[in-house]
């Protein structure tokens, strides 16, 4: 809408060749679509070059609104951009998509920015995080639940919405500040081939992703590691459960301390 509409120019996504940079089967809002439709529509797509198409909408629009005085909001759109929406055939023409051409049109610019523009998207955002909490369960199922870095993905209190370093689905701070959302941690370990960060003879020195001096959690994440080596998975993992009914708390670092072996010998005396 902001290029279509208002601006009155070409899309970001056929100037930045983002139809087939993404992969995108299709050119419309997508509307459309309906149950598995969107799923198998969803698979096709890259992810990486998505991201970086939604950055490229946020800045061209952004830099749009800037250019905006007061006087212009109350701008109306009539048949001339009606025909021209049609035409570009970002709108479907099926019954569950086109009635936005209409709906669109039928606002003035005010009225595009308070609603398509902004609170569109919080409408969208109780139903994005329940579907994606609901896909972090499924993937999680019958997965290894110690991460890479030593954490507990059982006990973590982002647990309702990662899916875990060991799935698809990891939105562990570290991993979606990363490289294509892979932790350091992670990496390295696949690099080695071993299960993880307490099967390195380097872990007591290490100060990669997670374990990175400015990361408060790194000597709290270090000493669960230590303790596996030690102990093993399972015990650690009933060691956390023990944690967790002696002590109230969101992150192990609250309880651990800054002090790896601190926090392995408070771990050893749970």
């Amino acid at each position: 809408m902001a290029h279509e509409m208002i601006e009155g120019d070409s899309q970001v996504l056929f100037d930045g060749d983002y139809l087939k940079r993404t992969g995108s089967p299709i050119i419309t809002t997508g509307n459309e679509l309906q149950g598995n439709e969107i799923a198998e529509f969803s698979k096709q797509l890259n992810i990486n070059e998505l991201y970086l198409y939604a950055k490229d909408v946020k800045e061209s629009t952004d830099k749009i609104l800037n250019g905006l005085s007061y006087k212009e909001s109350k701008q109306r759109y009539g048949d001339d951009v009606k025909e021209k929406l049609i035409l570009s055939k970002c709108v479907s023409e099926d019954e569950n998509a086109f009635w936005l051409i209409d709906y669109w049109c039928g606002k003035d610019l005010k009225g595009l920015i308070q609603m398509p523009f902004s609170r569109h998207w919080i409408m969208h955002i109780e139903a994005m995080r329940r579907i994606k909490n609901k896909l972090c369960k499924i993937a999680r199922k019958g997965v290894d639940p110690v991460a890479y870095c030593g954490f507990s993905c059982n006990h973590c209190f982002l647990a309702e919405w990662c899916g875990s370093c060991r799935t698809e689905y990891n939105t562990c701070s570290f991993a979606t500040c990363s490289e294509n959302r892979i932790c350091p941690n992670v990496k390295c370990c696949r690099g080695k081939g071993i299960d993880g960060c307490y099967a390195c003879d380097d872990l007591e020195t290490c100060e990669k992703g997670f374990y990175i001096p400015s990361n408060d959690g790194a000597n709290a994440a270090k000493a669960q590691a230590l303790y596996i080596r030690k102990h093993g998975k399972k015990e650690f993992l009933k060691t956390n459960d023990r944690l967790h009914e002696k002590y109230d708390f969101q992150k192990t670092q609250e309880i651990l301390g800054q002090d790896y072996k601190e926090g392995l010998r408070i771990l050893e005396e749970v």
